[in-house]
């Protein structure tokens, strides 16, 4: 694994690999800041399981760099030959994992082509299918799964598909030139994410970009697949599951945190997006 930090001995590792594609998963055990850096032959996947920083920068080359304090939950994808690099300073312990991806590897479809293809860096994104697939991969290597070692396999042969079809849809956009522009994406992405706990209303949005609310909203959903409101209440949600998992504060806390002012709107919401309670979910991770 060539993702390196430093100090080096704050971070403890565990890996598995599955057919020329390794997952590296990554635990701190300081809130030390840190350095971290990373450029291979190999595509990578980043999942930032828990990781928020009081400050710090991020980056991809070819990509606008990011000071964004709560990146938990998020996604970065880094192409073959992209230098990554970053420092912050923690206010909760890392958790996260890597996943490389070998172009040879016997477990991805020679129909995709997965070598041949320039894909584009991204960073801090959010994919459903990529961030379900990577989290049960996680249990394969952390031994908790109880699934055979094929089912491994066939998880990370997931992930790689995941990535060509983002690969598609993405170069599809950006030859038709429909959606955000890539730094109005980022700009929205950091905004919404420092602002759940507030109303974020779309003429709010709709400034920021410099558009009409009209355009905005348009363009909004071209470009992350569902109206700004449904993506507001995603994060919301996506927070508080985050949350309800450690356990340490109760559900009507959590619901005004992430910007639910009564009780009733969060569990409705919550129901909603995930078809169970705020309460029954915490229990199911206990």
């Amino acid at each position: 694994m060539s993702i390196w930090f430093s100090p080096n001995d704050l971070i403890k590792r565990r890996s598995k690999s599955w057919g020329g594609i390794e997952a590296v998963a990554f635990q701190a055990s300081s809130l030390t800041p840190v350095e971290y850096g990373h450029k291979s032959s190999r595509h990578v996947l980043m999942i930032a399981e828990r990781a928020v920083r009081e400050d710090g920068e991020t980056s991809i080359a070819g990509v606008e760099s990011s000071s964004l304090h709560d990146y938990s939950g998020r996604l970065t994808f880094v192409p073959a030959g992209h230098e990554f690099k970053g420092w912050q300073r923690p206010r909760e312990l890392l958790r996260s994992m890597v996943i490389t991806f070998d172009s040879d590897s016997p477990l991805i479809d020679p129909e995709l082509r997965f070598g041949e293809l320039e894909f584009q860096p991204r960073l801090f994104f959010f994919d459903e299918m990529l961030w379900t697939a990577a989290m049960a991969l996680k249990k394969q290597v952390d031994n908790v799964s109880g699934h055979p070692e094929s089912y491994g396999d066939a998880l990370a042969a997931v992930l790689a598909h995941r990535l060509v079809q983002l690969h598609g849809a993405e170069t599809e956009q950006s030859a038709t030139g429909i959606g955000l522009a890539p730094r109005h994406r980022t700009l929205l992405t950091e905004y919404i994410d420092a602002h759940l706990h507030e109303q974020i209303p779309l003429a709010t949005m709709a400034k920021l970009v410099r558009l009409s609310p009209f355009h905005f909203a348009r363009l909004f959903k071209q470009s992350f697949g569902e109206p700004p409101h449904r993506y507001v209440t995603r994060q919301r949600i996506e927070r508080a599951k985050r949350m309800l998992a450690q356990g340490e504060r109760s559900v009507a806390e959590i619901g005004f945190d992430v910007g639910f002012g009564e009780s009733s709107s969060f569990t409705a919401a919550f129901r909603k997006m995930t078809g169970t309670t705020p309460a029954r979910f915490r229990r199911q991770q206990e």
